[in-house]
């Protein structure tokens, strides 16, 4: 057995010392990065929709409707669109932009469709489910 002293000495002749250099990307296996990446915006710049379902404005479900007619169907890669009935839903598919005036998104799981409108079968709903923001 050593000292502590002996140990310290030991810790201290083979500190690590990281050498900082650029390399090319195509060169960086086995070698991690010095400091931080940081974006220089968000990204995606928009909150996304992060499962296949419908958009929903959360204060008409807490209100007690369970039946949301579907106003449109946005997919990803469409502009963002904008429900402008609160007791209806959008239709949206993953990645999508998060509608305007919808602030939570059910997934199929939770839904049943019937006819042109959507029943939510959860009671579980939180707002802003769903969204990658």
């Amino acid at each position: 057995m050593i000292s502590v002293k002996e140990a310290e000495n030991l810790i201290n002749e083979t500190k690590f010392s990281p050498e900082i250099k650029k390399i090319p990307l195509k060169e960086a296996v086995g070698h991690y990065l010095a400091k931080p990446i940081k974006a220089d915006r968000p990204f995606p710049p928009f909150d996304r929709v992060a499962m296949d379902g419908i958009a929903i404005y959360h204060e008409a479900f807490e209100k007690g409707n369970k039946d949301f007619s579907i106003e449109k169907t946005q997919f990803a890669g469409d502009p963002q669109s904008e429900l402008t009935n609160h007791d209806a839903c959008i239709e949206i598919m993953t990645g999508c932009i998060l509608p305007k005036n919808a602030d939570t998104v059910i997934p199929y799981e939770e839904i049943e469709r019937t006819g042109d409108s959507f029943n939510i079968r959860s009671s579980k709903i939180t707002k802003g489910q769903n969204i990658h923001f």
